[in-house]
């Protein structure tokens, strides 16, 4: 490491998490690693994974939630360190199917005009067609990532293809030729591979089938893979997935079942196909009628649904489900089970009748016949409702008349399933982040992950402080005497002139952070002009409003400020003297109507306590953690909720922070405390 950055110092923290790390791999353990802003954590543990992958002739692998770490060992650390080992290094990125244009698609493309969907932008459609085919004429790996292209006004699917999609055998490009199984046989023969942490828990789900058979992991931004794995493996009938699935089956006139009435009509056996087919389409238009009415009785359902700006989310609990508004549903829903299963049935007929004598003619059908029978199945999982490993929920967005909504069934338990199901295969799991624990504690991380469940002498814990000096670089402030959110005029007045005094005495290079939209809207209505007259930019993230380009206009103008909400909590860098301060006005708990949380609360009696306290510590100390990203940053966390002083659990909140002290200030006096503290320490610099 000190051949590969010539400024580089040793650190006590590195080192030991180095030697950890090498440890875990010995024994074929797990470990929890809490490494501070800082140690150097990515070297610490790709040293020693380099040096068990080469010396055992294995693969390991290395999944990260962020683009931008994943980029930072693809293009900087890996290559810096494979120069440095005798013998070199191997390493490669494995994505998911739809990050590689599928080349049937292409082809297909390139000899009928019918197979571009462009009924959101021909322009951008017909571009994306052009920049596609000649990248692939190009490329060796086929990143669709690279190039820039605005999905949000094409139809990414039309490219790509999915692991239940892909024809394998039955495709002329199979498997030579092929983007998505070169790269897999890339990740196949290298040393290291780095994926995300989506396309980990996808292979979870697909039982090993995605990814090569990789032993060893280490699961980096580890903080956030609970969320993650809930959402991949959760069961979703959704309203828009649905149009887009009977669109891709068609009819008469259009889609794949048209597709095959084409392909098959001078054929052999034509009066047999045709009949199916006829038969097929029948049903399939009966299935999508009864589905559209499912999903007009959902909208009704969500009008139930308490808080929630732009959407509904309502738990599909006990009350709900002995209403009568549900019995009335369960009529429209109990018809589309059976036209679903109808459809479904005449369709899979049609495929075996045909692939037995043309596999070819019935490749994207079969694809979509799977896709069919797994909506059925998921329709009856949710409205059954007796699964206990699932919470049942309803979506539904308040911003559009019809469209968008959605019925889900997410794992409650995803330590149970991980320890069930992935941890059993892993010889070795280095789970690190720099946020983790709870008061000092990794009970909850570990129970999350399920490594609580697999036996105490499996895994083990370690936590490394940060080699940054918090306690002079960063200051704490509680707002001592903002008043209770449920007087809102009272509080938002208040909070009013927090965020106006504090963005002047720094400044600007604030960042606040907000955990609804109604209340970042009113005080933007109410901060911005003030800041205005005063020379200061103050942005928010609108609706409709790039998180790109917010976060390149916060970091390229030095004394701009930014309202935003989730997606800034965390993976947001602005060192330096761009981000001097942040404001968390609210403490992050989930909603009280979260359907999850509900659920929670049905099931034990201290789930507030267990899940809903320690994630909302969590958020809270990845958003302080935007504040000190180098050992030469110094800023402010202003704390501005009257629960911290005024609650008991605001302690464990407090002793979370990487800085051991905090002030309580009243907000009268926030300004100037924060004036006296920016000079001290502009005069230091």
């Amino acid at each position: 490491v000190n051949r590969m950055y010539p400024t580089y110092e040793p650190r006590d923290e590195q080192i030991a998490m180095a030697l950890e790390v090498r440890d875990a791999l010995v024994t074929d353990t797990h470990r929890v690693i809490e490494a501070g802003t800082g140690v150097g954590k990515s070297m610490a543990y790709l040293v020693p994974f380099a040096e068990a992958a080469r010396r055992n002739n294995i693969t390991v692998g290395i999944a990260t939630k962020s683009n931008n770490l994943a980029d930072q060992l693809m293009y900087h650390e890996l290559p810096k360190l494979a120069e440095q080992l005798d013998g070199g290094l191997s390493f490669c990125a494995l994505k998911g199917y739809d990050h590689y244009p599928c080349l049937r698609k292409l082809e297909r493309m390139s000899r009928s005009q019918a197979e571009i969907t462009t009924k959101r932008d021909p322009a951008d459609t017909l571009t994306a067609v052009a920049v596609i085919m000649a990248y692939v004429c190009q490329s060796a790996d086929g990143d669709l990532d690279s190039l820039g292209i605005r999905w949000r006004s094409v139809n990414r699917p039309d490219f790509t293809t999915a692991s239940r999609e892909c024809a394998r055998r039955l495709c002329p490009f199979f498997p030579d030729k092929c983007l998505v199984h070169g790269a897999r046989r890339r990740a196949a023969h290298a040393d290291i591979v780095v994926t995300n942490h989506s396309l980990l828990f996808r292979n979870v789900a697909a039982e090993g089938r995605i990814l090569p058979p990789i032993r060893h992991w280490v699961i980096d931004e580890a903080h956030s893979i609970e969320r993650e794995a809930r959402r991949q493996w959760a069961r979703v009938v959704s309203a828009d997935e649905s149009r887009v699935l009977f669109e891709r089956l068609g009819g008469s006139s259009s889609g794949a079942l048209s597709q095959v009435s084409r392909d098959l009509a001078t054929s052999e056996g034509s009066t047999l196909y045709l009949g199916l087919t006829a038969k097929a389409t029948s049903t399939v238009a009966r299935a999508s009628m009864a589905l559209a009415e499912v999903f007009d009785g959902v909208r009704e359902l969500g009008r139930r649904a308490r808080g929630g700006y732009d959407s509904a989310n309502l738990w599909i609990g006990p009350e709900l489900r002995e209403s009568d508004d549900w019995h009335d549903f369960l009529q429209s829903a109990s018809a589309a089970i059976d036209a679903l299963e109808q459809a479904d049935k005449n369709v899979a007929a049609l495929v075996q009748a045909v692939a037995a004598d043309k596999p070819e003619v019935v490749v994207d059908l079969g694809d979509i016949s799977r896709r069919l029978h797994e909506l059925a199945e998921n329709l009856k999982l949710i409205i059954d409702g007796t699964d206990e490993h699932y919470v049942y929920s309803l979506q539904v967005n308040r911003r559009l008349r019809a469209g968008g909504e959605s019925m889900t069934a997410e794992r409650i338990d995803i330590g149970e399933a991980l320890a069930n199901e992935w941890l059993p295969e892993v010889h070795t799991a280095i789970f690190a982040s720099a946020t983790m624990t709870v008061s000092k504690s990794f009970e909850h991380f570990n129970h999350a992950v399920g490594l609580d469940r697999i036996g105490a002498s499996a895994s083990s814990s370690l936590h490394l402080d940060s080699s940054y000096d918090f306690d002079s670089n960063m200051a704490v402030v509680v707002a001592g005497d903002i008043p209770d959110p449920r007087d809102r005029e009272g509080y938002l007045s208040a909070l009013e002139r927090v965020l106006v005094d504090a963005h002047l005495a720094m400044g600007g290079s604030v960042l606040t952070l907000f955990t609804n939209r109604r209340d970042m809207e009113d005080l933007y209505a109410r901060v911005e002009p003030k800041l205005a007259r005063a020379g200061l930019e103050l942005n928010c993230q609108q609706r409709n409003s790039s998180p790109r380009r917010l976060r390149d206009r916060f970091i390229n103008e030095s004394t701009s400020s930014l309202f935003a909400l989730k997606a800034f909590w965390e993976g947001f860098d602005a060192s330096g003297e761009t981000l001097r301060c942040v404001i968390i006005p609210k403490l992050p708990f989930s909603s009280p109507t979260d359907p999850l949380s509900c659920e929670r609360n049905l099931r034990e009696d201290r789930a507030w306590v267990r899940y809903s306290l320690p994630e909302a510590v969590l958020e809270v100390k990845q958003a302080a953690g935007r504040l000190i990203r180098s050992s030469t940053d110094c800023g402010v966390l202003i704390l501005a909720d009257p629960r911290l002083v005024t609650k008991g659990y605001g302690k464990k909140f407090l002793t979370s922070l990487p800085t051991s002290s905090y002030q309580r200030i009243e907000t009268a006096q926030i300004g100037h405390y924060l004036q006296l503290w920016r000079q001290a320490h502009e005069r230091h610099r």
